[in-house]
């Protein structure tokens, strides 16, 4: 079943009133351990539990299998568990079927049976859970599912009913021709086939209960007809014969409703799978019905939505207008600089208690550089993939440019390698002045926007993004790169050398151990949003890893490692240093997002990306599809054409000669547009075709591993697949 928004606070209370208990776990939350919009939700739930003193286990989980198994050897055969919440999971699998729930097992053994509350973004839904089960609660968004829900819950109720009446038919069909009665000899009106049959169960998805629709009436009225035919068959043949043709035109004609309502669910399988919106933003939002939110709960809705602008920048989009208002909300200050912070002291001081302990948020201007509060300009710059695709720093002459670039800004290299927090305080204040006059000429129009800091009292300010990327870091690679020098300001010191060939992030060889290494990871991003000086010792490992990313790609783009193929672009790593990093989906997402937007910049075709790392120990390859990347339009000159738009100035002629195919682009490019992929419906595909051993285990759709030796025949099969962009 399903609920909206509205409801929220109804089934959490119904959650929390089942799940009190003074002396057992009632409550289980099952987490996706490698996704931070689920590690901020998680962490916003959890913090709700105990407020109430509800005892709850957590359970961060790499995949499907992890998925399982950690639920039959942990709540499966526990009687005292009576919820299960998944946390950025289970939305696109029938999670009954998935977790060998056996609900007439647990009838004959007399076991409470548990209820299941999916809190994930992840779309399409499986309909099952949505439709199908009453022990399946689906947490919908307020924009996209809400459009949709009527039209779904219709189409699948109607092809249930239809599947039905169909097996039935079938049934009665065997029945009768075993006894004698009506028996037909034209096999062009065999009701259905045994080939038909699979696709009827495959379609059903195995489901347990269904809503009944209005259609399911008439099965009342044809099972009792059918009675009443079999007693006037003995004394009126000839009624025999015209009720044998009305039944078969009826159940043809049913059959054609069938395969219409068939076709509609596949379609909307088909989609590809997409990102409806932030998982926390929706956590956030039943936390607004039930209590006062906090600071620290805008935070984490904050960093869980900035998460996602690297591959759902449209999501981002919708989302900051709404996160901005609520900042100011609760800080009525939030426009105040923290740079001024001190001066006012006493102002701030009187709304937030003394300064050293002030951990408001502000809205600052912000810059798409990477970390540049805790680096330099120069390397913060080099090292940002939106400065990096927009000058081309993979090449000499691109290098050059930001050179120039600098020197036109009136920057001299020594300030711009000067660290952030020592620079000298007349540039950095004139920084945005100074980008603005030179963003336009070297194409980077977006380099100015918004964000959102929170500054934790003296130890510094630390934005949205920094966080992001300190998280990012620690769930890839824990606490490994601590083992580095010390700096004179606390950073880890670890050298090139050192970062490329002696870091072994996982202990072990197998499967299992790389994803112990994941959940440990998760724990520590998870301590880490509590504790500033273990976010700010992974925005000091993150630089390292960051250089790794930047190596790599410039390697594919500077030897033109990236092969454009018929449907999709392609890049394989099959050897390097860096072979163990890339072994984790997070990081070779990353270098697969750089690679696709420094391409975007110079390709003149927009073409999916796949990318391929080797991972010797498992000797497998692990793969990443990705949407299109679309180049990143100026907010500016949408907001000047609307602006034109609104005054009545819609004189072509006054147009600049590339201002129109500009608008087009801009269109394109619309921030309310769902950004589907479809690589997730090809994987499978390719697997099936070709009987590829892989795995196909994480919670994203387009992300699977191969073997070696069928990754030749797999990547030729799938640029033969029809992928749809």
């Amino acid at each position: 079943m399903h609920v909206f928004m509205e409801d929220y606070a109804k089934y959490f209370d119904e959650i929390k009133a089942t799940s009190l208990s003074h002396a057992t776990c009632r409550l289980v939350i099952f987490v996706s351990c490698l996704d931070i919009d689920a590690l901020c939700a998680s962490k916003m739930i959890s913090s709700l539990l105990k407020s109430d003193l509800i005892p709850h286990k957590i359970i961060p989980i790499v995949g499907y299998d992890d998925l399982r198994n950690s639920y039959q050897t942990t709540v499966a055969n526990d009687e005292e568990v009576r919820n299960v919440i998944l946390v950025g999971c289970g939305a696109t699998i029938d999670l009954i079927e998935e977790l060998q729930v056996d609900e007439e097992e647990e009838q004959a053994m007399g076991v409470r049976p548990k209820n299941f509350y999916i809190m994930d973004t992840h779309r399409p839904w499986n309909l099952d859970n949505l439709f199908a089960s009453p022990r399946v609660v689906c947490f919908l968004d307020g924009y996209t599912d809400l459009d949709k829900m009527t039209t779904l819950q219709q189409t699948y109720s109607n092809f249930v009913t239809a599947a039905d009446e169909l097996e039935d038919t079938s049934d009665e069909e065997s029945d009768k021709d075993e006894d004698g009665f009506y028996k037909d000899n034209d096999n062009n009106d065999e009701v259905i086939t045994s080939d038909n049959e699979d696709d009827v169960k495959h379609n059903r998805f195995e489901a347990d209960a269904v809503h009944i629709s209005e259609d399911d009436n008439d099965m009342g009225s044809i099972n009792s007809g059918e009675k009443r035919l079999r007693r006037d068959s003995i004394s009126s043949p000839s009624a025999d014969g015209n009720t044998s043709k009305k039944r078969r035109l009826k159940v043809r004609t049913r059959k054609e409703e069938f395969e219409e309502y068939r076709v509609a669910i596949e379609g909307y399988y088909a989609q590809g799978s997409s990102l409806a919106t932030s998982a926390s933003s929706l956590v956030y939002s039943l936390v607004s019905d039930l209590v006062t939110p906090s600071i620290n709960d805008l935070w984490l809705t904050v960093v869980a939505a900035t998460s996602l602008d690297a591959q759902h920048p449209h999501l981002y989009r919708l989302l900051f207008p709404a996160l901005k208002t609520e900042v100011l909300r609760l800080n009525p200050n939030a426009n105040v600089p923290t740079s001024l912070i001190a001066s006012a002291s006493s102002t701030t001081t009187s709304i937030n208690g003394s300064v050293s302990e002030e951990t408001s948020l502000y809205i600052e201007t912000d810059y798409p550089f990477y970390l540049l509060r805790h680096w330099t300009l120069y390397d913060s710059m080099s090292h940002s993939s939106y400065v990096s695709a927009k000058l081309r720093l993979y090449t000499d002459e691109g290098r050059r440019r930001l050179h120039k670039m600098l020197a036109k800004m009136g920057i001299s290299l020594h300030d711009a390698r000067e660290r952030w927090t020592h620079m000298n305080l007349n540039v950095k204040s004139a920084l945005p002045e100074k980008l603005g006059s030179i963003s336009g000429a070297y194409g980077i129009e977006d380099v100015i926007r918004q964000g959102i800091v929170r500054r934790f009292g003296y130890k510094g300010t630390i934005s949205a993004g920094d966080c992001v990327d300190a998280l990012l870091t620690l769930m890839q690679t824990g606490n490994k790169l601590t083992k580095g020098a010390v700096g004179p300001n606390g950073e880890v010191l670890i050298s090139e050398e050192d970062f490329h060939s002696g870091n072994k992030f996982i202990d072990g060889e197998t499967d299992e151990s790389r994803d112990r290494f994941w959940v440990e990871n998760f724990w520590s991003a998870w301590d880490a949003l509590d504790n500033v000086n273990k976010m700010i010792q992974g925005i000091q490992m993150a630089r390292s890893l960051q250089k790794s990313i930047v190596i790599s790609a410039t390697a594919v783009l500077e030897r033109r490692l990236l092969k454009n193929l018929r449907r999709f672009k392609l890049v394989v790593f099959k050897d390097g240093p860096d072979l163990e990093v890339f072994s984790n989906p997070l990081a070779l997402t990353k270098l697969a997002v750089w690679i696709a937007e420094a391409s975007a910049e110079v390709s003149p075709r927009s073409l999916p990306l796949v990318v391929a790392s080797y991972y010797p120990p498992t000797d497998a390859y692990l793969v990443v599809g990705m949407g299109p990347r679309k180049l990143r339009k100026s907010l500016n000159r949408k907001k000047k054409r609307n602006k034109t738009a609104t005054t009545g100035d819609d004189d072509i002629n006054s147009k600049k000669p590339n201002e129109e195919e500009d608008d087009e682009d801009d269109d394109d490019d619309d921030d309310d547009t769902v950004q589907t992929n479809e690589f997730g419906r090809a994987f499978h595909q390719v697997a099936d075709a070709i009987r590829a051993k892989v795995k196909l285990d994480a919670f994203e759709s387009s992300i699977i591993e191969v073997e070696k030796q069928d990754l030749s025949r797999f990547l030729e099969q799938l640029s033969l697949v029809g992928i749809k962009y």
